[in-house]
């Protein structure tokens, strides 16, 4: 309810702007870099702090607006979970928003065929629909470890190597090859197959699985990977729901980049194409 009502509030003042033509939020709101984005989320492992990096965007904005997404149809229980996932916080939850752009935020690496960076006014349309869920928050990068996987590779190694200090688990596509998956994040990883669309039909199942993996090991630290689509959002909200040992990582389209999956825009303007991944790949098993 409470909500609602911040919506309702920020809906009256971005109209009343429409009107006046002067339609903008304060440029004094920055988006947090990919590169402090991924420092904090290094941060919180090392403390093995329970917590979670969501990652969001027009797709989950969508959702919650009773639309769908490139990889979900919509759905009315998902668009009430999709909102719980949006309003989660504390200082070790850390939602991210894709609003990168001149205005809000852009890290050098950006202006390389636009990768990552919105146009202004494309991004103020996404704070606007979303803006009552980080008010007082701040507004990470969504894009901390793809970006960083090109534009700051030994951050990008480095976090890689605290993430593999723990148990981990990877909840993703079913047509993501095992063997790609223990290239990147180690022999002993554990992991959860979904659906490559409409992963929320699957959510109870997926989530059955994921309990009875985060309690082994006399319910160790662990570190739960995901790149499951919007999905992902609503099993990290669970997880945080039930205060489960972990530390969540929404990683996005990074494994298609890596499994040579061009299913973003960003991916096809990585410099080398397939050839950068793969070698990439060589320095994460050498860097072990």
């Amino acid at each position: 309810m409470i909500i609602a009502f911040k919506q309702f509030l920020v809906n009256v003042y971005y109209k009343v702007r429409q009107k006046l033509g002067n339609v903008t939020f304060s440029q004094s709101i920055q988006i947090v870099s990919p590169e402090k984005t991924l420092i904090k989320i290094s941060e919180c492992i090392e403390k093995q702090q329970i917590g979670a990096y969501l990652r969001f965007g027009d797709g989950e904005i969508n959702m919650i607006e009773g639309r769908g997404a490139m990889e979900q149809e919509p759905n009315k229980k998902l668009a009430h979970e999709m909102r719980e996932a949006f309003e989660v916080h504390s200082d070790t939850i850390l939602k991210s928003l894709m609003i990168h752009s001149n205005k809000f935020g852009r890290s050098e690496g950006m202006e390389l065929g636009g990768m990552h960076l919105l146009e202004d006014s494309f991004a103020e349309q996404l704070l606007f629909r979303s803006y009552v869920y980080f008010i007082g928050e701040p507004i990470y990068s969504h894009v901390a470890f793809a970006y960083s996987a090109v534009f700051a590779q030994e951050a990008f190694l480095q976090t890689l190597k605290k993430i593999k200090l723990h148990d981990t688990i990877f909840i993703g596509n079913k047509n993501i090859s095992e063997k790609l998956i223990k290239d990147i994040f180690g022999n002993d990883i554990q992991t959860i197959k979904t659906e490559s669309k409409n992963t929320y039909s699957s959510i109870e199942r997926i989530n059955k699985e994921l309990i009875t993996e985060v309690l082994k090991n006399n319910n160790s630290y662990k570190i739960v990977i995901y790149a499951a689509g919007p999905t992902s959002n609503i099993l990290q909200k669970r997880a945080i729901e039930r205060s489960d040992n972990t530390f969540s990582i929404d990683i996005g389209s990074l494994i298609d980049a890596f499994a040579g999956n061009v299913s973003r825009a960003w991916i096809e303007k990585v410099p080398g194409g397939k050839s950068y991944w793969t070698d990439l790949l060589s320095k994460i098993n050498t860097s072990k």
